[in-house]
């Protein structure tokens, strides 16, 4: 089906010449001026310009690329807000990765000023984009996908905020290993927008907080204790007390698996295992 939402502006286009897929936002300047096509293939309805990315008194606005005058994408094709094309074509250097943005995360208040070096005449990583990753869900699809297929854990990225994550970087596995490593980089963390995808164990139901009865603890676990195993490591996961968030939970009960995705902590409070708080429903998913 079409997507009737594509615009006379989009974030990313193909350069024409080399045929590949860019961020308006990342486009080196000996590139910017094109030319540029819609991303879909059937579509390739071309693009007069390429907007840079701005800062105005209302703060930073992305840059875009905008359609030829009286031009109209071709909407019986249909239009992803980020093309999705398996990986192929990986060049001998290792210049090109397959990348997916991660969405449905809160961006922090904090802001980082980027700038931009002079050319070094480096060669260029060119990046083919795959579909946005936008809620647990969505992970746990993913690394199904991984499990099938390994090598994916080499060759797929994932951004969020201007920080690239390896597949490493990102998930953490219901063993007490890898909790062990997640208390470590949480307990280190510097970046503030840092993400963390998780899966792991239902420790108890949800309860409210004692402190704050408008939020819900979830205490995950590494992994279930037995008689042959160690005490797991816990991750406290703190979400709104609210419907949307208790009527995902309705089945978690001591042992019920599940997995989590949060870029966010509280930074007022220190608790005695490592933490991360939920801004929506969809950034957990029970198993």
């Amino acid at each position: 089906m079409a997507d009737e939402r594509v615009g006379t502006a989009q974030r990313y286009a193909r350069h024409v010449p080399t045929d590949t897929v860019w961020d308006a936002n990342d486009v080196p300047e000996d590139l910017r001026s094109g030319p540029w096509c819609c991303t879909v293939r059937d579509c390739a309805v071309p693009y007069a310009r390429m907007k840079q990315k701005t800062t105005t008194i209302r703060g930073p606005r992305s840059g875009c690329f905008v359609i030829e005058k009286d031009a109209e994408h071709d909407l019986a094709f249909t239009h992803r807000r980020v093309p999705n094309h398996p990986t192929t074509d990986r060049v001998a250097d290792g210049s090109r990765l397959h990348v997916h943005h991660l969405r449905g995360l809160t961006m922090p208040a904090v802001e980082r000023t980027a700038t931009r070096g002079e050319s070094t005449g480096a060669v260029r990583t060119v990046y083919d984009y795959g579909p946005d990753v936008d809620s647990a869900a969505g992970m746990v699809e993913f690394e199904q996908q991984i499990a099938a297929t390994p090598s994916l854990a080499d060759s797929e990225e994932f951004w969020f905020a201007d920080t690239h994550y390896s597949w490493h970087e990102l998930a953490y596995q219901p063993t007490l290993e890898s909790f062990r490593l997640l208390r470590t980089r949480i307990s280190e963390q510097v970046n503030p927008r840092r993400v963390y995808f998780v899966r792991g164990f239902a420790k108890y139901e949800a309860y409210p907080e004692n402190r704050n009865p408008e939020l819900l603890l979830l205490r995950v676990m590494s992994h279930i204790r037995t008689d042959e195993t160690p005490p797991p490591i816990e991750l406290w996961v703190h979400m709104p007390n609210t419907p949307e968030y208790q009527a995902r939970l309705v089945n978690v009960r001591a042992g019920t698996p599940l997995a989590v995705v949060s870029n966010r902590r509280d930074p007022d409070r220190d608790y005695s295992a490592p933490e991360l708080m939920l801004d929506r429903p969809t950034q957990l998913e029970v198993l």
